[in-house]
């Protein structure tokens, strides 16, 4: 009782965060969904699934999450200011290279004709530089832990974004660089608001990184640089793997079946998906709280610390899938409209790897503060090709159920990978 009176109340800012963030994202594809032709709002769905890709791929395995957890370890307030400078630095340079890496791959449609792809591609690099900013703004709260004022940053990019896209509805058919430009502009307003509230502090840090560039001006030699890139190089593997594996399940499911039996599969999926937004706004302060546990009592305080979290956690993550399916046929009918009713068994083995995603998420966070970042990569290798042969084979005997067998099953070895090398971490230490 004194762990869920203390430590949750705590978490419920980094959920409302996430919460946030997914909100904002929610309002854009609405917008265009419902007042934008199917043509615009899929260009807009490939414009943000790129964006993803290349956040997820670089800019978090190589600066946010260092950020959060490397950071974090540093006691001393000044080595802290040093780390954190240089590694927006190098944050700032990694997105500066995405965009001219985006611009020739614009160009390179150009030549060959493509114009719609080289539009979506410039569509895209329009906003990244200023969203991954203000992402590496958020990072750095979660790294103080002061979660409230990164809410609350995030909280004000959603209220632009409200305001401009009421604004974009009434002005009538809404294309999808308006959306982009209203994207642009609220992160723009968001860190600028920042700059004005910390401005003192804003340009001592500018003129420390110049004094920083001045005394070693080849800064990918600089020890912090090396440390993000020792960190991050496993798990840049770990979430392209991540990212292809879960979206694989839908991309390869109608090799087997039909899209009448896809549309089902994936309808029954999204009911765990507040499973998912909420673990994973969660996930942040776990980060934060791992490595203040190792700072003050070490591996056993860390362990303890995710065992009652994932005993907490999980029970809440229980009592929602035992809802949903004792309910199913009511929640089917209103939310689909009774479409899909008749398929709960496949919400069982949604419910199984939404949890086990939960503890691969608690175990990751160890493994993070630990610094044993290959671990999570060899675990989602591992898992994702036990996935992919046994979803080739209980798709093809099962349908969609052997698929949802399958995803359940590679969650589970995920987890079980990364509990089995925590433990024999803490054996050897």
């Amino acid at each position: 009782m004194r762990f869920i009176r203390y430590e949750i109340p705590k978490s419920m800012l980094a959920i409302f965060d996430q919460g946030v963030m997914s909100l904002t994202n929610f309002v854009l594809n609405l917008v265009l969904a419902r007042y934008a032709s199917p043509e615009v709002y899929g260009r807009f769905i490939i414009v943000f699934s790129v964006f993803l890709f290349v956040t997820s791929f670089i800019h978090t395995p190589l600066t946010l999450d260092p950020l959060i957890i490397l950071g974090n370890k540093i006691d001393n307030k000044e080595n802290q200011f040093i780390y954190v400078r240089r590694t927006l630095g190098f944050h700032l340079l990694l997105s500066l290279i995405s965009i001219v890496v985006l611009v020739i791959i614009a160009i390179f449609f150009c030549f060959f004709k493509k114009p719609v792809y080289a539009e979506i591609i410039l569509l895209t690099f329009a906003p990244l530089f200023f969203i991954n900013l203000r992402l590496f703004i958020r990072c750095f709260y979660i790294m103080k832990g002061e979660f409230k004022k990164a809410f609350k940053n995030d909280l004000r990019v959603l209220i632009i974004v409200i305001l401009g896209a009421i604004g974009l509805v009434h002005l009538g058919e809404i294309s999808d660089w308006e959306v982009v430009a209203l994207m642009t502009i609220s992160e723009v307003v968001v860190i600028l608001f920042f700059i004005i509230l910390n401005y003192k502090k804003f340009f001592h840090f500018i003129s420390s990184f110049l004094s920083d560039i001045k005394a070693q001006h080849m800064f990918w030699k600089w020890k912090e640089i090396q440390q993000n890139w020792n960190y991050g190089k496993w798990l840049m593997l770990a979430n392209v793997g991540n990212y292809v594996y879960q979206n694989a399940q839908f991309l390869l499911l109608p090799v087997f079946v039909s899209l009448a039996e896809l549309a089902r599969y994936r309808a029954w999926y999204l009911l765990t998906q507040p499973i998912y937004m909420f673990t994973t706004g969660l996930e942040a302060y776990v980060w934060n709280q791992s490595v203040e546990r190792m700072k003050n009592g070490g591996i056993k305080e860390l362990w303890n610390f995710l065992w009652k979290m994932a005993r907490t956690i999980s029970l809440f993550i229980l009592l929602y899938g035992l809802f949903i399916a004792i309910n199913s046929h009511t929640v089917v009918k209103v939310v689909y409209a009774g479409k899909f009713d008749g398929s709960t068994n496949l919400l069982w083995f949604f419910i199984l790897a939404a949890l086990f995603n939960f503890w691969g998420k608690l175990s990751g966070s160890g493994l993070r503060a630990l610094e044993s970042t290959a671990v999570i990569s060899s675990s989602i290798l591992y898992a994702g090709t036990t996935g992919l042969v046994t979803f080739l084979i209980l798709t093809k005997s099962l349908g969609i159920m052997g698929t949802a067998i399958s995803y359940a099953l590679s969650s589970l070895i995920t987890v079980l990978i990364m509990i089995l090398k925590i433990k024999s971490v803490i054996i050897e230490r």
